[in-house]
């Protein structure tokens, strides 16, 4: 392919998407009326556009678009093995509990930073002696 025909080529690409200059747009039309397989390439890649067009009707980019396509491709390429299952639970339980649980450690630490006591870093991410020994204490029955 020579430097001028890979022009053309990248002139009809680009003309389907309407961003040619007047010149640029004679210059394609001059080689489309010389150039029977250039007319069989846009013929051909107008096929291939309105194809495309007319199997994306009806689908849209919502929020879990990404979700779903992978949802697809597993069915097409068969079932998941047990491991894969497994994970995909897990994966799902901690993204909603995450937020739960940071929540609680924010609240935890947050009231143990605002109670009347004077504490150390230690006193709020554990327990304090007292309440140690007092929970060995309590009665088991």
């Amino acid at each position: 392919m020579s430097l001028k025909q890979g022009k053309i080529i990248d002139l009809l690409y680009r003309s389907f998407d309407g961003i040619l200059s007047p010149k640029e747009q004679s210059e394609l039309d001059n080689a489309l009326e010389r150039q029977a397989t250039l007319q069989e390439e846009k013929q051909r890649i107008e096929a291939q556009r309105k194809a495309v067009s007319q199997s994306a009707e009806g689908y849209s980019f919502n929020p879990f678009f990404a979700h779903q396509v992978m949802n697809r491709i597993n069915a097409l390429t068969g079932s998941q093995s047990y491991a894969e299952i497994f994970v995909d639970y897990l994966e799902m339980l901690f993204k909603r509990m995450a937020l739960v649980t940071i929540t609680l450690c924010f609240i935890m630490i947050s009231y143990n930073i605002l109670s009347e006591e004077i504490l150390k870093i230690i006193d709020i991410f554990s327990p304090s002696p007292v309440t140690y020994e007092a929970m060995l204490r309590l009665p088991l029955f």
